[in-house]
Parts: C-alpha cells; structure tokens; sequence
C-alpha cells in the first residue's frame, strides 16, 4: 500500500467492534426491569437467544440486528393472577373471594409482545362443498386460565429482532439514533442513481439522506459494505444526495446540494486528503449526484454522475423515516412486525393508504360465533391473543409470546399443537391440517398429510407469508416467490409461471389468489363457482382474500368486490379496513370497528356479538367468525361506566346460562353461552376499562 494511502486511512473514523456477543448483551439488557414490569432475567434472554442465533458465525460481523421494532417505549397491558373456575352453586362464593384478592393486589405491568412479520393476514374456512352443513354436536370443553408471562413475551420479541437482522436495521433511540431503518441494497445488475432513487420509492423509502456525523458512521457501521460489486468500476453506494442546477447557491463543484427527503443539506463528508484528490471535483463536468465511497474509502462522499466511469453502482443505502400516522414511531419497522398492518408489503401501513385512523396491533380477547358442531366456538380464557384464524372445523390463535392455542375438530390432529412449537409469527388452518411461520422464516405444519399438504419442501430460502388451503399450502418466499404443494387435482398447486413477483397469497378450498406489487390480482385453481375468474376493474387492490369458494378483495378508497359462490356486497357497507373469506361467507371489518358478515348466515356466522368494541382482526372458519379485541377490559365492562367491577359482575351472573337476547353482551367471548370462561376474563381484567 502507498504510504499516503496507509496514512490515510490510519486517520479514518474507527470501526467499533459490535459482534453477536454484544447484541446478545443488548438484548438481555432490553428485558432487564423498567418502570413498574416484572424483571426478567439476562441470562434467560440471552439463552433463547443463542438457541436461534448462530452467534460463532456472526461474531466478529457488523451487527445488523435491532432487538425492538419501534423507537417509543413498548405499551403495556396487565399481567393478571391465575384463578380458578367455579361452577354451579359455590359461583358467587370464589367469584366474591377472586375479587376481593383482586382488589387488595396492583396488576403488575406485562412487556410489549412479539409483533407479527407479515402483518394482519387474511384467514378462511373451508367446507368440502358450497353447500355442506353436517353437524356433529360433541361435549363442550372446560377453561383453564392460562395467563403468558413477561419473559416469553420479550424473548418472543427479541427472537423475532435477531431473525430479521439480515435485511434492514434499525438506529434506534434509546441508543442515540434517529429511529430510522436504514437497509445496504445490492442488485444484480447496476443502476444509475435515478433508478435507485425511483427503486427505494418503490419499497416505501428514500436514498439515505445523512445529516450529522453520527448517522454517517452508524451507517457505515451497521451495513454490510463489503459485499462485491457487480460489475467492475461499479463499486460505492448511491445515496440520497443531488445537485439542483437551478438553485441559487449551485456552483460547480460543492455548490446547490439536496436531499432528497428535503431535509437541509448541513453536513458534507467529502472525501479529503485522497492521493486521487479530493471530493467533489465533478470529474467529467456532470457529476450531479452522490455515493457512498466503496470501502476502503467508506464512509466518505464522492460526487457520480453521467461523466464518471462510476455513474451506475450495484448498490444503495435506502432509508426508512416516514412516519404517516404521526405516533414518534416509523411506519417501516411497525409493518415489518406487525403492529400496522401492510397487506400489500410495500411497507407503508395499509391505514395510511386507505387514510384512515391507524390502530396498533395489541394482545386481546378472541370472539366466535356462527356453529358449534365441533367446539368452534369454546374459545379458551386468552387475553393476548393477536392473531385468529379458521380452518375447516377448527380455530387457531396466535398468542402474543410466538405460541399457538388450538379448538374444535381434531380428527387428524389438527387441533393437537406440536409441544415444541414456539416463536410464531402467523398461523393458519386448512381443510384438516393446520400451518405455522416462524420468526426464522421456516414453516412448521400439523395434521393431516394425505396429499402432502405438510410436506414443506426443502431449499425454501425463507418465508413471509403463509395459507393453508382445503388439501394443499402456500408460502410467498423472501423473495417474492410463491411454492405450492399438496392435492392439486384441480390445479391448486400449478403455481403460473409467468406469475412474477407477488407481495400477497390467500388460499381458498381449492383455490388460491395473490396479490401483485401493482395492485393487480390473480388466482388459478378451481374455477366451478367462478372464483378464480378476476373480474375487470379489480386494480387498485390493498388486500386479498379467498373464502371456500369465493375471493375478496380491498381497495385502498376502502370499497370491496367479491366473486365467486359469494358475488355481492351489501350496498349500505360503508368503508373496510379489512378482509376475510369464511366457509360460504364474506366478513368485513369497518373503520368504525364494526364486523360485518353476508353469504351463507344460518349458522349465526353474520350475527356478531354485541359487546363487540375494538376489534383488530378478523377471520372466519367453515360455518363461523372470529375476532380479536385489543382490549379485552372494555368488553367485559358490561355496563358501560368505564370499569370492570361489582356491577359487571352481578350483570353477567344474573344471565348465566345460554345467551339471553335481552342482554347478550354478557357472553363476552361470544361463544353462545355465559359460562366460566366469560367469568374469568372478567376478573382478569378487573379494574378501569383499558388501564
């Protein structure tokens, strides 16, 4: 190396080491206590994680991980006590002891739950025909109160922090940063810097725009720079930088200089004292635009442009910052975990598109109503429930700590959770099988595998996006890709090989519907209803969603088209903000919050309860409905004076029993019958509505 050279660079800013060592240290250090939650343990944070991070291979990289998915402190619910069901005469004599306990005792504060990677997804039932409705009554289950604790909640979130290291990472503010996600994007074939510019527009960002010596550092520091360029002379990184000609201070070679986002151009890292000379020069005479000089020379600027041999570059720094809702947190990380949902994956919260009032996605209380010939609707005592979803004749919910609960039929062990399964993002039913994401990106399935429905095939490089279909399973890979397998008797799996690039997948009995990055659908697959028959005019398209044998879909202007064996939408629908397919039936969820269901209704699957109030999601199996409430104390406050207490109480005892139309909201979890199981989310959540 010339000695100008080497001194040179023995002057640049140094490279602090950041190995897995010491994001594991930050991650125990993100449960350690705070304010008034439970403490967790460091050495158990860092165990479950090193059981899912390779730290030998990573150790000695740049850290790429960020351990939480937003920059403000993580909301909070209540962790509540166990207690146990009473039944028949003794009901108001534990039920008074219960309340009492309750009252003597402050609720201790619980940690933020794991989020979800692919967002709020839209789930289905599946019947075996259009018309089928055999009913098989069996013995209703008794409820055991199963409360999730802090520390499998936060090592859910830590998990899901480290699986996702690879693509973005976030400069959080705890640690001094801006909140800003920030991702070092390699292609395969090299871009000028407008089609970067217009590329990172497109995944809902900007060409990173630095504005101090912090963010140019970090950075440096937590991309991966080092990956090869590819093509020669196309080594560096586009960022958001630009010379407007037309500005009153444009001067040629520093002068006129913008970001891209607008923020002021206030701080320079031109590259000074290269023995090449410095920067900017505007080599050529038309070098109008900026990169981030390829290492060694990392991370100091060098001005590209049409007049350079290093106009087109492999690669960009792209930046996240937008924050469309206005809550201090940016959208980008909300939709990578889950707490906005983005149907459509171009991480911009599927609110912000339809300009509505976005809701976080939080733990809550699930809902069923509609049949009951298989224990559908004997909802176990959740309260951190954050996702639900319907298969045939049974139901799955998804728990704020990555587990799985499971109900209804079992005749192939669909309802028979693997004990080892943990660190779920989605989970989803099928015609008798039932399917899992995992925070790694693999997919777990159970049940029944007559055709080969949970046979995931391997070299899968990694999964979003999960369904399960009548006999058959889809996955939208990483890479935008989708695979199929299972019965395919009537195309189900013949995945179209022009299809491209997909940034959605539903899956109906037979059938299966995505959704393209240009708002345009497709579907193959069975066809006898005409549900995979797109009609025109369905572009613009947010959200997909495919029932038995009928497909949805939602439109950013709020509005749906259905076709299929469900063709028609009730003219007074107002506006949705979300989709889902059940057996035979459309569910909806408004922007007011209401759940709205048409198609087949005799089962009671379009009659929701009428304590329903924030609800979050929604789904539908064979004969039913489902919904999530994020907040599980407003529904149990039965009279509506803003706490849970005493007369809530004597309300939802004096209706024991089956539902009674004079007073339904006392069947909180809208399963058909005022039992144990609404006594005990009463008293978990005893105290202010929502506190």
């Amino acid at each position: 190396m010339e000695p100008a050279l080497a001194h040179w660079l023995n002057t640049m800013h140094p490279t602090p080491g950041n190995t897995a060592s010491d994001r594991l240290g930050d991650a125990a250090r993100a449960v350690e206590p705070k304010d008034t939650w439970t403490p967790v343990s460091a050495d158990e944070a860092e165990r479950v994680v090193r059981a899912l991070v390779d730290d030998a291979a990573a150790d000695g990289t740049r850290a790429t991980a960020s351990e939480e998915p937003g920059a403000k402190s993580p909301s909070r619910g209540r962790a509540r006590p166990k207690a146990s069901l009473a039944v028949g005469a003794l009901i108001f004599l534990v039920a008074t002891v219960v309340i009492l306990t309750l009252i003597s005792r402050s609720p201790a504060q619980s940690g933020q739950g794991m989020a979800s990677l692919a967002g709020q997804a839209p789930p289905h039932g599946n019947p075996s025909s259009p018309s089928e409705a055999a009913h098989h009554p069996i013995q209703e289950q008794e409820h055991e109160m199963n409360r999730a604790t802090v520390a499998a909640a936060a090592a859910g979130l830590i998990v899901a922090g480290e699986s996702f290291a690879q693509s973005a990472v976030q400069w959080r503010v705890e640690d001094g940063g801006n909140g800003h996600w920030y991702q070092a994007k390699r292609w395969s074939q090299t871009k000028s810097w407008t089609e970067a510019r217009d590329a990172a527009a497109a995944a809902g960002g900007h060409l990173a725009c630095i504005t101090t010596e912090a963010e140019n550092h970090w950075v440096h520091q937590h991309s991966d720079l080092s990956q090869p360029g590819c093509a020669a002379g196309s080594d560096g990184w586009h960022i958001g930088g630009y010379q407007d000609k037309l500005a009153a201070d444009y001067s040629e070679p520093a002068g006129g200089w913008r970001w891209v986002s607008g923020e002021p151009w206030s701080y320079t890292a031109w590259l000074v004292g290269y023995p090449g000379g410095d920067r900017p020069n505007n080599f050529g005479g038309d070098e109008s635009y900026l990169k981030m000089s390829e290492l060694p020379y990392a991370p100091y600027w060098d001005d590209v442009g049409p007049g350079s041999d290093q106009a087109n570059m492999c690669g960009a720094i792209i930046e996240w910052s937008a924050d469309c809702n206005n809550d201090g947190v940016v959208d980008y990380g909300q939709c990578r975990y889950g707490s906005l949902a983005d149907e459509n994956r171009n991480n911009v919260p599927d609110c912000c598109e339809q300009l509505i009032e976005c809701q976080n996605r939080e733990p809550g209380i699930v809902s069923a109503w509609g049949s009951n010939s298989w224990g559908e609707r004997n909802v176990p005592d959740l309260v951190d429930a954050i996702q639900v979803a319907g298969g045939n004749d049974h139901v799955l919910a998804l728990r704020s700590d990555g587990t799985v609960r499971a109900w209804g039929r079992n005749s192939s062990g669909q309802s028979s959770v693997p004990a080892d399964l943990a660190a779920v993002v989605q989970v989803e039913g099928g015609g008798d099988h039932s399917v899992a994401l995992l925070s790694d990106g693999s997919i777990r399935c159970w049940g029944g595998n007559g055709f080969g429905q949970c046979n995931v095939p391997a070299g899968i490089p990694g999964s979003a996006k999960v369904d399960a279909g009548g006999l058959f399973t889809v996955a939208l890979g990483v890479d935008g890709l989708i695979r199929a397998w299972g019965l395919s008797n009537l195309g189900q799996t013949d995945v179209p090989s022009d299809l491209g690039s997909v940034s959605n997948v539903s899956a109906g009995d037979r059938h299966a519907v995505v959704l393209r990055p240009d708002g345009s659908v497709r579907c193959w697959g069975d066809d006898s209803q005409g549900q995979s028959t797109v009609p025109q005019g369905a572009s613009g398209v947010l959200a997909v969603a495919a029932g038995s044998f009928h497909t949805m879909v939602l439109r950013a202007d709020g509005s749906v088209t259905c076709w299929g064996a469900v063709n028609s939408v009730p003219g007074d629908l107002g506006s949705v903000r979300a989709i889902a397919g059940g057996g035979a039936h459309a569910i909806v969820l408004l922007t007011d919050g209401q759940v709205r269901s048409w198609g087949r209704c005799s089962e009671g699957q379009c009659q929701a309860p009428a304590n329903l109030r924030r609800v979050q999601s929604i789904a539908g199996w064979s004969y039913g409905t489902l919904s999530v409430s994020s907040d599980a104390s407003c529904n149990a406050d039965l009279t509506q004076n803003g706490t849970v207490d005493g007369a809530d109480l004597g309300a939802l005892l004096a209706f024991w029993g089956p539902v009674n139309p004079v007073f339904p909201q006392a069947d909180i979890n809208g399963d058909g019958t005022v039992n144990g199981a609404d006594l005990g989310v009463l008293l978990s959540v005893w105290g202010p509505c929502g506190g």
